[in-house]
């Protein structure tokens, strides 16, 4: 079964291939996002079908569309007599008659394709990169085995966007969720799944499918190190409780809880906090796509709000990374067209370009799905510039985005300067402002 163009459509396999390869050109399907879901022996179908799908020009769209991969009890790292036995395992579960072993001619061909697996699977390594995954592993026990099916070892992808959880279910069972059971496990799990495939339907493409303009581009508007670094440390005690509680008491879906600011002493646990809601929190819930600005002494020129603009707008573009193209590769084949090669990135994204680009560009965004806006360290901006960044979130409610709710901003400050309240300032007195010791 596959949804195209909106509608849930059932064809024999070849017949579902030429549906799709014959929809292709239509301009909006590389814009909805494609998560494949497989099982066991399935999920190796869909290893190949990507192979293809990146491989041939006539399924590139798809291809494009791709954004991750949900497995349930797949095996990706199997030796030849693995899959022999795995194979083996899996005719004599699927016996029409229990019990029934399967015939010398199914385990010889099944003995014979085990190289082919082995192919698919190495393969399909150099495509991991450019996709997010979820794999769930067996929990229980398949009756009569003595170890699972499909155990960790098997399992284990070196992949760099993952998840792996263990569900309540053996081989068989695994991705059934029955409502008559009743059971809140039964129920907590098909949640658990539902919240994972929302993370991998936020996942942004890989941007090895952008072109060379567009890229040359984005990394004009922030090259390498301008973001600085994102130390991910261990929280300890102290604030870090109070401060996850607040966050996640506000982060719901309502227009009041979108805008939330966090004053207190600059501290470790404060750090902590930001950087777990960066790599934590916002990435595996609903919300998964964050941008963010650390305003650290890391970088030269950080304290700036061209820096706050150009870093938080790179991560939003990096997020759905076919916009680039229509929002920054105009300004930047304009600077090159009149200053040649040699013009500077800071002479192309002056703030007369970024503050009327940063609305209109997030708030496509937001049309394709809930952004959050971190920033820490607001306070270390002079006031004029901390003005100028709200006057954008301002201007991104002016627009004519109508997911305005979809944008969510994160400010976490120390003690310093802070802007005052002004009636024209809508967007200052909405903020929830919780101060911590």
């Amino acid at each position: 079964m596959l949804k195209l163009f909106g509608k849930w459509t059932w064809a024999p396999g070849s017949q579902q291939s030429q549906t799709a390869s014959h929809g292709t050109d239509d301009t909006a399907l590389h814009l909805k996002p494609i998560i494949f879901i497989g099982h066991g022996l399935g999920g190796i179908l869909i290893k190949k079908a990507l192979i293809i799908a990146e491989a041939e020009k006539n399924y590139q769209l798809l291809w494009d569309a791709a954004r991750g991969v949900m497995f349930f009890a797949v095996p990706h790292r199997l030796s030849r007599y693995d899959w022999g036995r795995y194979l083996r395992l899996v005719l004599k579960i699927n016996a029409p008659i229990p019990g029934l072993k399967p015939t010398y001619t199914m385990e010889s061909q099944a003995s014979a394709n085990c190289e082919a697996l082995l192919g698919i699977t190495e393969e399909f390594r150099r495509l991991q990169k450019y996709l997010a995954f979820v794999k769930y592993i067996e929990g229980r026990l398949m009756p009569g085995l003595e170890a699972p099916l499909i155990d960790e070892p098997c399992s284990w992808m070196d992949a760099p966007r993952k998840l792996e959880l263990k569900l309540d279910g053996h081989y068989l069972n695994l991705c059934k969720f029955e409502k008559q059971d009743h059971r809140a496990q039964i129920i907590g799990q098909f949640d658990t799944v539902a919240s994972h495939l929302k993370y991998l339907i936020g996942a942004s493409k890989a941007l090895e499918h952008i072109d060379d303009e567009a890229r040359a581009a984005l990394e004009s508007l922030c090259p390498p190190g301008f973001h600085g670094s994102l130390m991910v440390k261990e929280a300890t005690t102290g604030a870090f409780p109070r401060l996850r509680k607040a966050f996640q008491n506000r982060a719901g879906n309502d227009s009041e809880s979108r805008l939330l600011w966090i004053q207190g002493p600059q501290n470790p646990e404060k750090a902590s906090f930001v950087r777990h809601v960066i790599t934590d929190l916002i990435p595996f819930s609903a919300q998964g796509k964050v941008a963010y600005c650390l305003l650290d002494d890391s970088v030269p020129g950080r304290r700036k709000l061209e820096h706050l603009l150009r870093t938080t707008l790179h991560h939003a573009l990096r997020i759905e990374p076919e916009l680039i193209r229509h929002y920054l590769v105009p300004h930047f084949r304009k600077a090159i067209d009149i200053g040649a090669l040699d013009v500077a990135d800071d002479d192309i994204w002056t703030l007369e370009v970024l503050v009327p680009l940063w609305p209109e560009a997030v708030a496509k965004v937001t049309s394709r799905g809930v952004l959050t806006v971190v920033v820490d360290s607001f306070s270390e901006l002079p006031v004029d510039c901390q003005q100028g960044f709200l006057k954008c979130i301002d201007d991104f409610r002016l627009t004519k985005a109508v997911h305005r709710d979809c944008l969510k901003v994160l400010l976490v400050s120390g003690e310093g300067k802070r802007p005052t309240r002004s009636r024209r300032s809508w967007v200052l007195s909405s903020f929830k402002v919780v101060k911590v010791c």
